[in-house]
């Protein structure tokens, strides 16, 4: 009977999340090669609607799916309303209930798990040899790369060179930053669970991890690189016992010597003129510091963010509308776009974007959900480390807070959450939660059972 059952648990998982994932780090092709994304979203629905049909049983309700469901009820509702409703606007609201769907019927099983962190890490450093290689040799990208990219593409990645940024790799400069960053979060999960004791497989992961920052920081992008040193270091420091225990002791060690390769690299990189953007900065802060000068480091964001407030406080309960803080700040920072490659339909700051979009309905409406997603994991990661007996499951959710953190980090700074392809990977991310949740309600019914029957013999 036993046999027969866990026969069948193994039949209703599915590989809906390696296919997410796969999409997602892929999707970079469809900017570049001038391909539809239509096609793109057709194919991978049609993927996943015949896996669904072949696979899946039926669909396990849980509340961290209640809790995202309830999240885009709200941003439906508001985009029904007077919202903006462009090409860009309708992309995110078709890829937002497109990964809703895959969250209720996604059942993945270990295996698809590790497969998709696989290639979340492989892409990654495929992003990152490309990167790095454009960089140094830049003669490569501009006689045998960008003559066959589009024509808007071509336009773009001048711009942002220009400006003092890397290469852009799907028409966008964030979108392999956020997956090195997805990479960067899975290899340190691993890293503080359970390789203490593996010195030349740490030594691997720091490498590659080390790699993928170097990556990041070619990309000229101050936000992304900020947020993943943070969301780093909020990881060790959720991993460590202050006892001062051997674990302890090694985790610190292990930090240390990650802190003086860091510190080597963007030396090596700073003084071979890769990190100019950066050099600027710490020379305008330290300008601003010692002469008193204003200077504003923050690309026009200060500005954006008080007219954000005063938007709020024109439509403090319902907002102005769904992505029209656009039609009411655009003539506002017209001078500002034609010198910054920051665009000018939002707010950098998602929480005060939301804020005077959807006033305090919907600031709630959005963000009690996250917030309740983000404190369900934060609490599993703490029992599951009082356990000490669960290291996959909690190297798992600690990807998946990782995951959770960055984007909470980067949302102060940029609008994240307004990018279509944010959906995918903060999918990823709840798929794992989710699947940590049943496999630790596995677990305790293993051990109570064991109990039991320990009992039963005494």
């Amino acid at each position: 009977m036993n046999q027969n059952n866990n026969g069948n648990k193994r039949q209703i998982s599915n590989s809906i999340l390696f296919y997410l994932t796969l999409f997602s780090v892929t999707f970079f092709v469809y900017n570049d090669l001038n391909i539809s994304k239509n096609w793109g979203y057709i194919i991978f629905v049609s993927i996943v609607f015949l896996n669904c049909l072949c696979t899946t049983r039926c669909i396990y309700i849980s509340r961290i799916k209640l809790a995202l469901l309830c999240l885009v009820i709200t941003i439906v509702f508001f985009y029904c309303l007077d919202s903006r409703k462009d090409r860009e606007m309708i992309t995110y609201a078709l890829t937002m209930l497109i990964c809703l769907a895959i969250f209720f019927i996604a059942q993945p099983n270990l295996k698809n798990v590790d497969y998709s962190i696989r290639a979340i890490i492989i892409f990654a450093l495929i992003f990152f040899v490309y990167i790095a290689g454009v960089t140094i040799f830049p003669d490569l990208y501009w006689k045998n790369i960008y003559p066959f990219l589009p024509e808007g593409v071509r336009e773009y990645a001048q711009q942002l060179i220009n400006d003092g940024y890397g290469i852009p790799i799907g028409g966008s400069i964030i979108f392999a930053d956020y997956v090195m960053a997805m990479a960067i979060v899975s290899m340190v999960s691993s890293l503080i669970v359970k390789l203490q004791n593996r010195p030349l497989k740490i030594l691997k992961y720091i490498t590659i991890v080390l790699l993928l920052f170097c990556g990041i920081m070619l990309e000229g992008r101050r936000s992304e690189l900020l947020c993943i040193l943070s969301t780093v270091c909020v990881m060790f420091v959720l991993s460590i016992d202050f006892r001062l225990g051997k674990e302890t002791r090694k985790k610190f060690a292990l930090v240390g010597l990650v802190g003086i390769l860091s510190l080597f690299v963007i030396l090596l990189l700073g003084t071979q003129g890769y990190l100019d953007r950066f050099v600027r900065t710490v020379e305008q802060i330290v300008l601003s510091v010692t002469s008193g000068a204003k200077v504003d480091i923050t690309s026009g964001r200060i500005r954006r963010w008080r007219r954000a407030w005063e938007l709020f406080q024109e439509a403090p309960f319902m907002g102005i509308g769904w992505g029209r803080y656009a039609n009411y700040a655009f003539g506002d920072f017209r001078e500002i776009a034609a010198t910054t490659p920051i665009n000018d339909k939002y707010v950098h700051n998602d929480y005060l974007n939301i804020l005077c979009e959807t006033g305090i309905i919907g600031f709630l409406g959005i963000i009690v959900p996250l917030l309740y997603i983000f404190i369900t994991t934060y609490r599993q990661n703490r029992r599951l480390q009082r356990y000490r007996c669960h290291q996959n499951i909690l190297i798992l959710n600690f990807i998946s807070l990782g995951i959770q953190m960055f984007f909470g980090f980067l949302s102060f700074l940029d609008p994240s959450f307004y990018k279509f392809y944010f959906w995918f990977f903060y999918t990823v991310a709840v798929i794992l939660l989710d699947f940590t949740l049943k496999e630790e309600r596995k677990l305790k019914a293993v051990i109570q059972y064991q109990k039991e029957q320990d009992k039963q013999k005494i």
